[in-house]
């Protein structure tokens, strides 16, 4: 387990964006690594926020709409690797919507 710099509040504070990453992509729920991309992206930390997104989508996690307005994703938005993200979320909730109609019927 990665050393942590600083322990307050519950909070660990780790050296690099890196570290944390590690930890988050060995979370089962990909809900849980959208949400930890968004700080992570927030920080600065571009590279490792669209691994991590790329994975939660991969897990089908479809935030289609909460890419869009989410403050904490701002400095991904413009990026290619951003388009793609939208893209493969977009494609993800079509699936998702499509698979729940067939399953009505």
């Amino acid at each position: 387990m990665p050393q942590p710099i600083l322990v307050a509040q519950s909070v660990i504070v780790f050296k690099d964006g890196r570290e944390l990453a590690s930890l988050i992509v060995n979370f089962h729920d990909p809900e849980a690594r959208y949400l930890n991309a968004g700080y992570l992206a927030f920080c600065g930390q571009k590279d490792i926020a669209v691994r991590l997104i790329k994975g939660a989508i991969a897990g089908h996690y479809c935030p289609y709409n909460d890419l869009q307005t989410n403050a904490m994703l701002a400095n991904l938005r413009g990026t290619p690797e951003f388009a793609e993200l939208l893209s493969a979320a977009q494609q993800c909730r079509d699936n998702f919507i499509a698979e729940r109609s067939q399953a009505a019927h």
